[in-house]
């Protein structure tokens, strides 16, 4: 496959190309046979999806908006199924959901910095480019006309420390490294800047906050990109997708847990004038 930027692209189009993507990629840390399960099941709608994709196509395609269908009763019985199939085209939301993402988009677009980012550029572009025999797939969230990427989350807590843990929880340091991975091959450079991420809270007050991704964070995801890469083109060639439980494992007690119950050591006579 030849690398390259597709713009225009419809989600549909986008989610129908058969090659490799982050969000079943990732599966693969938990085990090759977990990344098996990604790829052959859809992956469940939830509340928190459905509001960060119409979030998304407010922010980034407003041209093109996703459809919404306003639902606020009980999704079950005749009038929900009547409802369900004249929709069916549309993204159901319910009013406090469409409220909220437009009381985000708000937030963002009156952020100086994060308005600056998106006031040049292009939302929801598509990448395909090959990762070693893996054919690979992206869509970033924004692609800045320097050839940068500017990606948009949301979150429950923005201060740095819980935003963190949230980072390294859902991979997007490796996610990150992917798209910066593919951007290279589309354009023949690396991005010119360090990605930035736009975060803003999923609740009020809505405060939006802009994070640079250090060059230390797309070391430690290109790490993970490259490890589970060399798993999917393994087991691909195999035919076999072993889970964690292939071998038996030693199980080892987290550091806090394994000094439980001992007694306290008095730390200030240690060291201290006789």
């Amino acid at each position: 496959m030849k690398a390259r930027i597709v713009r225009d692209l419809p989600l549909a189009a986008y989610l129908a190309i058969p090659s490799v993507h982050f969000s079943t990629l990732k599966a693969a840390d938990t085990s090759a046979l977990h990344y098996r399960h990604a790829v052959d099941h859809a992956r469940a709608d939830t509340a928190a999806l459905t509001l960060g994709r119409i979030l998304h196509a407010a922010i980034l395609t407003p041209d093109a908006p996703i459809g919404v269908a306003v639902w606020d009763g009980t999704r079950r019985g005749k009038a929900w199924e009547a409802f369900e199939a004249a929709n069916g085209h549309m993204t159901i939301v319910t009013r406090t959901q469409l409220d909220t993402s437009r009381a985000m988009r708000a937030a963002v677009l009156a952020h100086p910095i994060a308005r600056a980012l998106l006031s040049e550029g292009e939302g929801e572009v598509t990448i395909e480019w090959d990762a070693g025999a893996l054919p690979s797939r992206a869509r970033l969230d924004w692609l800045r006309p320097n050839g940068s990427i500017v990606e948009v989350k949301t979150t429950r807590s923005i201060h740095p420390r819980a935003f963190a843990a949230d980072f390294a929880r859902r991979m997007y340091h490796a996610q990150l490294a992917f798209y910066s991975r593919g951007l290279t091959e589309a354009q023949g450079h690396g991005p010119p800047e360090l990605p930035a991420m736009i975060v803003v809270e999923s609740q009020p007050p809505f405060d939006v906050c802009v994070y640079r991704i250090g060059y230390d964070s797309l070391e430690a995801g290109e790490r993970k990109v490259s490890e589970w890469l060399r798993t999917v083109e393994a087991c691909t060639t195999s035919g076999r997708w072993p889970g964690v439980g292939a071998d038996v494992m030693d199980m080892r007690l987290p550091d806090w847990a394994l000094g439980d119950g001992l007694p306290d050591v008095d730390m200030g006579t240690i060291g201290g004038d006789e």
